[in-house]
């Protein structure tokens, strides 16, 4: 697997500080579980195992495996509130939280709940979503903006 372009080219990764899951929100028991090795092996190969383990620089749960196999063919199974099941692209994921988190980050300046210096350690200037959308997929779910809920579908976090 291809390293991350914002990591080669000395570029800040995508990040983004979000409020943990609400309760009402409830996650997949996934996230309790470790992925085994051998699972990871079968679905990636063996470089690729080993790339997403240094990559989340941690043993993968078995929520980050669903991520990843979502990463790899291009879409998403959401659960919207208002049209039930729909499948998004992974560009199209990446685009609204990108979105998501400029409008929140400008409303809460604009309030005067955060700086300007804070606002610019978030911002990662203008992306590609198609090349880079796994990267801010993959800071969302870290973060619990994305995440694997108990129907087994992908929900957007607390303030999405």
């Amino acid at each position: 697997m291809p390293t991350s372009k914002h990591r080669r080219n000395g570029k800040k990764r995508p990040t983004r500080a979000r409020p943990t899951t609400s309760s009402r929100m409830r996650k997949n028991r996934a996230y309790d579980q470790p992925c085994p090795r051998d699972l990871l092996v079968e679905e990636f190969g063996d470089e690729g195992a080993q790339w997403l383990t240094e990559e989340y620089e941690r043993p993968l749960n078995l929520a980050d495996l669903e991520l990843e196999k979502a990463i790899r063919r291009g879409t998403l199974v959401m659960d919207h509130p208002e049209r039930g099941v729909v499948e998004y692209t992974v560009a199209q994921v990446s685009r609204a939280l990108q979105l998501t988190t400029k409008v929140t980050l400008g409303l809460a300046l604009r309030e005067g709940l955060v700086t300007q210096q804070q606002v610019d350690e978030v911002d990662c200037g203008e992306v590609n979503h198609e090349e880079d959308g796994p990267d801010i997929l993959r800071a969302d779910h870290w973060s619990e903006g994305l995440f694997l809920n108990e129907r087994g579908l992908w929900n957007f976090g607390a303030g999405e």
